[in-house]
């Protein structure tokens, strides 16, 4: 983090990059692009001695289909690899990127978050240990698809604590 971005005192605790899982919209568009290939590949050799203009007609729509789901899956998968949390000792950015679309950077203040709730949805999320962290009940920005999130949890929870003024008038 440049520090000519940062507030004073402010330091950084980790950088979480979202699950693997994100890539798995990009792996189904290659496979699909590769089985519709061979479907279109397939339907023009059957009809090459029937129907030569239909035969090339369908091989071209093939090759088009591959290009298109091929550039797909890259948009995707670049899109995807641009998405990262910054955990400092006094905020929680979130950077978003789509390339060419949006750059989005979230900037949540710790002594804003009163609760954080950590959820894993879905069979996936269980078996792959990956989950969201929710933040007063959905009022701030939650974070989607977090790596390990009971441990971003129990990192977080003593700086949150800490950020709170109403814990620090207990201490006094």
């Amino acid at each position: 983090m440049k520090t000519d971005h940062t507030i004073v005192g402010e330091k950084l605790l980790f950088i979480v990059n979202e699950h693997w899982i994100k890539y798995l919209p990009a792996i189904l568009l290659l496979l699909a692009s590769w089985v519709l290939w061979t479907i279109c590949i397939w339907i023009g050799y059957v009809l090459l001695y029937t129907n030569s203009i239909a035969s090339h007609i369908s091989i071209f729509a093939g090759h088009l289909l591959l290009l298109f789901f091929h550039h797909a899956a890259f948009y995707n998968f670049l899109s995807a690899s641009t998405r990262q949390t910054c955990f400092t000792n006094r905020r929680i950015l979130s950077l978003q990127q789509q390339l060419w679309v949006s750059d989005d950077i979230v900037d949540t203040a710790l002594w804003q978050v009163k609760s954080m709730e950590v959820q894993l949805e879905g069979v996936f999320a269980q078996v792959f240990n990956y989950g969201s962290l929710i933040f007063n009940g959905g009022e701030l920005p939650t974070i989607e698809r977090i790596p390990n999130p009971y441990r971003i949890h129990a990192k977080l929870i003593p700086h949150i604590q800490s950020m709170q003024p109403a814990l620090q008038k207990g201490k006094e």
